[in-house]
């Protein structure tokens, strides 16, 4: 019996052991594990630990932030392509707008003008453009007055205003007619006739018959020679009102001192002769040359010169050509 009774004794002193060493396994866990997430002592709320806190964090890093990456990829591609596509429509544009400005005459002032010899075309400031010339001279009005390559033009097609009078001429009478240019022509004309007489000290020299006339002397002349020989006959000789370049203040017939008559025979005189091959040399040219009449709309006329300045002058003299050829214009009445 007393053994029986120590052995119960040992076997319950083992038990309490492994239930002490037990007990203190389980404080020993449960403190490693931390807080309670349930918020108490008994059960953990699995639901509470496992739902909400995860839930946030996978929304917050694993979703929002791959979006905004993504987000500004695209924004950058659409930024670089729209920027792209933009710089390439604006220069595309640019060009295009340059290159048609170049090709019309409005000619913008981008048009570029022939250049003959030493005569460079000008652009006339404040002009209006109307386009460009079959040769590509630029065709322009300011204040009633037609320019094509900057040279100012009065012929059949391209009229002065009844009431232009050039800067310095006084209002003129009726049947007032000035024996003078204006000054740049002056001072060629006064060149020429100093180098004329120093090539040709026995020859008569030569005079200004009719030089500037008005817009009613022209009037005058034109309705009495359409009188006499018909309106037909008239415009292949003369000018009707409004059409003639002695209005410019830059024409004239040219005599031979003591002759009173413009005949076409002076072509063969000393002071013809020479002045249909020099006159270039001073800023004139023969303005309705032989065998031009489809041209210029008149007749030959030996004695009629104009000025355009030298560089323009010799151009044209060495083009063979009458003015309207050179320019690329025509000298049509309105009704022809």
């Amino acid at each position: 019996m007393s053994k029986t009774k120590d052995a119960l004794i040992i076997i319950a002193a083992v038990l309490l052991a492994l239930a002490v060493l037990l007990l203190v396994v389980i404080v020993v866990m449960d403190r490693m594990k931390g807080p309670n997430p349930g918020g108490d002592t008994g059960r953990a709320d699995t639901t509470a630990f496992t739902e909400p806190l995860p839930e946030t964090s996978l929304s917050q890093e694993t979703e929002p932030a791959p979006e905004s990456s993504t987000s500004v990829d695209v924004t950058t591609a659409e930024l670089t392509t729209e920027e792209l596509t933009t710089a390439e429509i604006t220069t595309a544009e640019i060009t295009t707008e340059e290159l048609t400005t170049a090709g019309e005459t409005t000619a913008e002032p981008s048009v570029t003008q022939p250049v003959v010899g030493d005569w460079v075309p000008v652009k006339i400031e404040g002009a209006t453009d109307l386009g460009v010339s079959s040769k590509g001279y630029l065709i322009q009005q300011k204040d009633g007055l037609y320019y094509v390559g900057g040279i100012l033009i009065a012929n059949k097609s391209y009229p002065l205003p009844s009431d232009y009078i050039p800067e310095g001429f006084p209002v003129p009478m009726v049947d007032q007619v000035i024996s003078k240019f204006l000054p740049d022509a002056q001072a060629g004309y006064d060149e020429m006739k100093v180098a004329f007489k120093a090539e040709n000290p026995t020859a008569a020299g030569f005079k200004i018959q009719s030089g500037y006339r008005s817009y009613l002397t022209q009037t005058r002349l034109y309705n009495n020679y359409a009188a006499a020989n018909g309106k037909a006959a008239a415009d292949t000789f003369s000018a009707r009102p409004g059409h003639s370049e002695h209005q410019t203040g830059l024409a004239a017939d040219i005599n031979v001192v003591g002759t009173w008559t413009l005949l076409e025979s002076i072509k063969n005189t000393t002071e013809g002769k020479w002045l249909a091959a020099n006159s270039w040399r001073f800023g004139f040219i023969l303005r309705y040359p032989e065998g031009k009449s489809d041209k210029t709309g008149y007749i030959y006329e030996p004695w009629h010169f104009r000025y355009i300045g030298k560089e323009a002058a010799k151009a044209v003299y060495e083009s063979g050509l009458c003015l309207e050829e050179f320019l690329g214009i025509d000298s049509v009445y309105p009704e022809s």
